[in-house]
């Protein structure tokens, strides 16, 4: 795998496992980048996972154009010697799973389940191109669970780990499944709720003058809703936490004000804090920067 490099960004891969029918990578970093993948012919599928932080392109010629896989979404792509091309060219943080499978692991799954899956298990059967679906499958809390478990397993017998993978990768798959059974009336039903839902939040948010306005907790019963679900809606609809976001948003109005002249410690009881020190570490966290240089 070929990355091009960024002297500014650090990126980095892990390659989690590699057997006869999957090979299974760990993609982090941040700002953007352009990765050709070249694979043997014995892995003709392709599954993104798109885990935590900005959405990810997938360009192969199943498609025409290229397909963005959201944060929490997930893709399933077959070709014959597939190529993908994945690129990003936001300046935030993106990770994500690149799990590279011989079609024989379908073997065990359902043959008639959608329309969508139909068409795209044919396809496989054809050895035509094929993408899965262009709705949004999501990659839900015990999926990302199952995934994230992959980085951190380690056996000492590698007979163990391979079936253990295999195992692993055989229940993703049913539960790209259990995402296509679902009706899309009540997910579509869902998604509405949960964007309604983290708009409320955002708009409570955006008027908050510290992070001491607002607790998650609280956030969420005056909305009538759990911590969990409202964490979930708002990744979903800002592709950052609630702290994130929140910090991204005192830092650009501090960025703001010192750009007009104000005192380094005025910016900083502006925007909430009432260190000086916390304020400068969270501004050069932010933007590779001190307050005080970015002022002069």
């Amino acid at each position: 795998m070929k990355t091009k490099p960024s002297l500014s960004r650090e990126q980095y891969e892990i390659k989690i496992a590699s057997t006869s029918l999957f090979s299974i990578f760990f993609h982090k970093g941040t700002g953007p980048f352009s990765i050709h993948c070249r694979y043997p012919k014995n892995f003709p599928l392709a599954l993104f996972l798109m885990g935590r932080g900005s959405a990810v392109f997938v360009k192969t010629g199943v498609s025409p154009v290229p397909v963005q896989i959201q944060a929490n979404e997930f893709q399933l792509f077959f070709e014959g010697g597939i190529n993908p091309k994945l690129s990003f060219k936001e300046t935030g943080k993106w990770e994500f799973f690149e799990i590279r499978l011989s079609a024989s692991l379908l073997g065990d799954l359902p043959v008639s389940v959608s329309p969508a899956w139909d068409v795209f298990v044919n396809n496989v059967a054809k050895r035509k191109p094929a993408l899965l679906s262009n709705s949004n499958l999501y990659y839900r809390s015990a999926l990302k669970d199952i995934s994230y478990a992959l980085l951190h397993e380690q056996f000492t017998e590698p007979s163990l780990q391979e079936k253990y993978f295999e195992l692993k990768i055989r229940e993703i798959l049913l539960y790209l499944v259990y995402e296509l059974l679902s009706p899309t009336e009540t997910k579509t039903s869902l998604y509405n709720r949960h964007y309604k839902l983290a708009l409320k939040a955002k708009k409570i948010i955006d008027k908050a003058k510290t992070s001491r306005d607002f607790t998650l907790q609280a956030l969420a019963e005056s909305l009538g809703t759990n911590e969990t679900t409202l964490k979930q809606a708002f990744k979903r609809l800002t592709g950052a936490s609630v702290y994130q976001y929140y910090l991204q948003k005192q830092m650009l109005v501090a960025k703001k004000l010192l750009h007009e002249g104000y005192p380094v410690a005025e910016v900083a009881s502006r925007v909430g804090y009432s260190a000086v020190g916390h304020f400068s570490y969270q501004f050069k966290r932010k933007f590779g920067i001190s307050p005080k240089s970015f002022k002069t």
